[in-house]
């Protein structure tokens, strides 16, 4: 169910409600299930809605940036992998660190034409 990327082809208000629901769910369970949560973010439906259309800035220290920590190993798309190195040098930047990349380094992926308004 989890791979069949056309389930969870909803409008963006819809898409909000299930993330925040499954987000807060998950979140309210980790981490006691820590496993269990990790072996979901294999799923790309999953990531969409745990990471990318929830950003929880406030458990970056925890939950929240666990799970993004724990998805670099296994994404990508370039777009995931944009994502996460910016949400993680937000990150270190919050905590007055150094951002572990270079900023010309880093790629921003294509938008393709069918996409562009």
């Amino acid at each position: 169910i989890l791979k069949n990327e056309k389930l969870f082809d909803i409008q963006r208000n819809e898409l909000a409600k299930v993330s925040t629901t499954v987000a807060k769910k998950l979140k309210q369970i980790y981490p006691k299930n820590k496993s269990w949560i990790i072996s979901l973010i294999h799923f790309k439906t999953i990531r969409d809605l745990l990471l990318y259309s929830y950003v929880d800035i406030d458990s970056l220290n925890s939950y929240y940036g666990f799970l993004v920590k724990e998805s670099t190993s296994i994404i990508i798309e370039k777009d995931e992998i944009l994502f996460n190195k910016l949400i993680l040098g937000f990150h270190q930047f919050i905590i007055k660190s150094n951002p572990q990349f270079i900023i010309n380094d880093l790629e921003v992926p294509k938008i393709p034409k069918v996409m562009i308004m």
